[in-house]
C-alpha cells in the first residue's frame, strides 16, 4: 500500500473516530443537561 493512500485512511479513521467521539459527549452532556431540567423524580441512569 501506497504511503500516501495509508495516510489518506488513517487520517479519516482519525477524524471519524474523533466526531464520533465528540458527538457523543454531546449527547451526553445533553442527556446530563434535560434530566436536570426536568420536572418530577429523578430519572435513574444504569
Amino acid at each position: 500500500m501506497n504511503g500516501y493512500v495509508a495516510a489518506g485512511y488513517g487520517i479519516t479513521l482519525l477524524t471519524l473516530a474523533a466526531y464520533a467521539l465528540r458527538v457523543v459527549w454531546r449527547g451526553r452532556s445533553l442527556s446530563r443537561a434535560a434530566s436536570e431540567d426536568a420536572p418530577g423524580p429523578p430519572v435513574e441512569s444504569s
